[in-house]
């Protein structure tokens, strides 16, 4: 961990002040601005595996 909670769980605080519906843009500039040390690599990873309609999901079964 780089910061002082993991990626998944600052992933709720991103939802809570971003705008419906999400955009992968909008959360990976959220990130950018708060956290600046996460990779957006490590962002668009869990953003693939937090979203429930994305095929691509049960690659990180660990978010689901």
């Amino acid at each position: 961990m780089i910061y002082d909670r993991p990626v998944w769980q600052l992933m709720a605080d991103a939802a809570e002040v971003l705008s419906q519906p999400y955009t992968a843009e909008a959360i990976d500039s959220w990130y950018r601005a708060k956290y600046p040390k996460i990779k957006p690599t490590t962002v668009a990873a869990h953003v693939r595996g937090l979203t429930a309609n994305d095929p691509s999901r049960h690659h990180y079964p660990g978010l689901a």
